[in-house]
């Protein structure tokens, strides 16, 4: 009986390191979240790498990372993950802010045929038009 018990609670454990628990890629990228929300962009970008290595396909997390990224102010990296997430994606709800983001890390980067064409395919899937176009022309005044 005792092997019995043994055998359920290491199948449990095995299901819910699979169902994406603490460790998985989903718990690493929530703890992502919530470092970045708390202004621990550096904790940020480690836990969604951390997602990523659970889970190379995992779009949500290759988008945040790119995002923490942005926010350090390393768009080549931001470029490179929100393109990820955009391959990843096609049909993610996250897509028309991997677009966005994209098109503020150009726009960082000069490279503004590259901002306008992801402007405006996130624009065509549905993202604020007045937002975006008012956060790059004020990222264009930084550069």
């Amino acid at each position: 009986m005792k092997s019995l018990t043994t055998i359920i609670l290491l199948v449990f454990v095995l299901l819910l390191a699979a169902c994406g628990g603490p460790d998985g890629a989903d718990g690493h990228n929530h703890t992502g979240v919530q470092h970045f929300q708390e202004g621990r962009i550096q904790e940020a970008i480690t836990s969604y790498s951390r997602a990523i290595q659970a889970d190379s396909e995992y779009a949500a997390a290759y988008y945040n990372r790119g995002q923490a990224y942005f926010t350090l102010g390393r768009p080549k990296l931001a470029v490179k993950d929100h393109t990820r997430a955009i391959e990843l994606g096609p049909n993610d709800p996250q897509l028309p802010l991997a677009y966005a983001g994209r098109a503020m890390a150009y726009t960082l980067l000069s490279e503004d045929e590259q901002a306008q064409g992801d402007m405006s395919k996130a624009i065509e899937l549905g993202f604020n038009p007045g937002v975006l176009i008012a956060t790059l022309e004020e990222l264009q005044k930084q550069r």
